[in-house]
């Protein structure tokens, strides 16, 4: 039985060497500035996305569209026309 305490210590000793070998984790992409083009394959009808790219006119065919509510859902915020 204590052959698994001693297989675990050197396991754990083992993957701490490679770990400070290696250095340290790459550094992270970071986000696009918010008033970058869509990436290929983003969805444009996030709030997220509205907030960043979508205009008085996207948002009044949208609600021309009967979307309005599903605006709403997705967290826009500002006002909608009539």
């Amino acid at each position: 039985m204590d052959w698994w305490l001693i297989a675990l210590f050197a396991g754990g000793s083992l993957l701490l060497a490679l770990r400070l070998w290696a250095g340290p984790a790459p550094e992270k992409p970071r986000a696009p500035p918010a008033d970058a083009p869509p990436l290929e394959g983003e969805e444009l009808w996030t709030a997220e996305a509205l907030a960043r790219l979508g205009t008085e006119a996207t948002v009044a065919d949208l609600v021309a569209q009967g979307r309005a509510e599903e605006l709403r859902g997705l967290g826009y915020r500002g006002d909608l026309p009539e």
